[in-house]
């Protein structure tokens, strides 16, 4: 899909001028960086203006063994030097420390906060920060982890960011013609649900996150938690964001009439989701599946 948005991201900003607004791409469970370097690879212009940083990339990673190859990996391409952060911590519902449960020989793909879902590795402790925290009061939030004796590390212009955040603030949320989140994707392995609990605020802004994108798998259901693919949904279309289920050949609606408890199935998959009354959405989904969704066009 990654292709496809940058198409759409190049289409548009030929007729509004990058200055207009700042676009921020959110990796939420980046690992050693592949999405977020998917994205400087596919979105060519966000490395490209070292003094004028009208894009922002942020990589969250709690894992410290995973972190320091995420910033090797960085070092390695310079995206520090240009728009890319990195943060050494968990995105979540709430702004805290907590137990999180390495995967030993299994690879880094398997971290959680499930110690089950993790295949029983070694316990550390993380801190975990919600979006909205950080988008809305971030220079607060960290110092906050500094009072409490936690550290968040960091990596690359991060004062500025905050900077660009706090010019933006407007009321108790951000002026989306000044910042928006273009493209929020969170990979947090089973506790994605979490992460969109703790960025409410966000996604109940119109316009303030333009596209997600999150995993579905089994990991959801390892610790008993009770939300379930219908359930994120529907409180994603309460806030007039339509999902669908990404295939390699199509996009799948998982609103309203659509919805089928065969979806229920647990297995791996990604969710799209954008707002119903998106234009540039409805040009995406078409462009993907080459044609209209009956009934979403007169949304």
């Amino acid at each position: 899909m990654a292709p496809t948005l940058a198409v759409l991201y190049a289409r548009q900003n030929v007729w509004i001028p990058l200055s207009v607004r700042r676009d921020v791409f959110v990796d939420v469970g980046a690992n050693v960086g592949q999405t977020s370097e998917h994205l400087l690879n596919h979105f060519s212009h966000l490395s490209c203006w070292e003094n004028e940083k009208r894009e922002w990339i942020l990589s969250f990673k709690p894992v410290p063994s995973v972190w320091n190859m995420l910033k090797g990996r960085a070092d390695r391409f310079g995206w520090n030097k240009v728009n890319w952060i990195g943060i050494r911590a968990a995105a979540g519902s709430a702004d805290g420390t907590l137990p999180f449960y390495e995967s030993g020989d299994t690879g880094s793909e398997q971290a959680s906060f499930d110690k089950e879902a993790s295949l029983q590795g070694g316990e550390i402790a993380v801190p975990v920060m919600g979006l909205d925290s950080l988008f809305l009061d971030g220079p607060t939030l960290l110092q906050g982890f500094v009072n409490r004796g936690t550290e968040v590390e960091t990596m690359g212009p991060v004062e500025e960011f905050m900077d660009t955040l706090a010019q933006s603030k407007e009321g108790a949320t951000l002026n989306t013609t000044q910042v928006r989140i273009y493209l929020l994707k969170i990979d947090a392995e089973g506790y994605d649900a979490q992460v969109m609990h703790g960025a409410e605020r966000l996604l109940g802004t119109p316009n303030l996150v333009k596209f997600l994108i999150f995993e579905y798998n089994n990991k959801w259901f390892t610790a008993g938690r009770p939300e379930t693919l219908l359930n994120v949904v529907q409180m994603l279309d309460e806030r007039w964001y339509k999902c669908f289920w990404i295939t390699l050949r199509t996009l799948v609606p998982l609103w309203g009439s659509w919805w089928s408890d065969r979806y229920e199935v647990r297995s791996w998959s990604n969710i799209f989701c954008a707002g119903a009354d998106d234009e540039d959405a409805k040009w995406l989904v078409k462009d993907y599946i080459r044609m209209d969704v009956p009934g979403w066009a007169e949304l």
